[in-house]
């Protein structure tokens, strides 16, 4: 709950590769960090596959990128329970849209 009313607050940076977009940001407070992502302006990629905007035949290569690096720790949606590992590749570190949105339209990751 901390996490939420008092944490910093920073917009992410995302590379979508299909039409709409990714809005994202995360929060920081006493150690944790939170990652949110939702897709917008969706309603043109959403008749692919199961008609939600979810998995690979919808966001392709689309990545949404963190501002920092959490080591080796993973990441863990909390409305799946999915577990990622982020990408680090030349500097920066990222998790595919494909897969924070693999069976949700919405992501809440957090660093574990």
């Amino acid at each position: 709950r901390d996490l939420f009313q008092h944490g910093s607050y920073a917009p992410l940076r995302v590379h979508a590769t299909v039409d709409g977009g990714i809005v994202g940001f995360l929060r920081s407070a006493s150690g944790q960090t939170a990652i949110t992502a939702v897709p917008r302006l969706c309603a043109g990629i959403a008749t692919r596959g199961s008609g939600l905007p979810v998995g690979i035949e919808v966001w392709q290569t689309s990545r949404i990128f963190f501002d920092l690096d959490p080591g080796e720790r993973s990441v863990r949606n909390v409305l799946t329970g999915q577990v990622l590992k982020p990408v680090r590749h030349r500097g920066e570190v990222w998790v595919l849209a494909a897969d924070a949105f693999r069976s949700l339209p919405v992501a809440l990751l957090l660093v574990e």
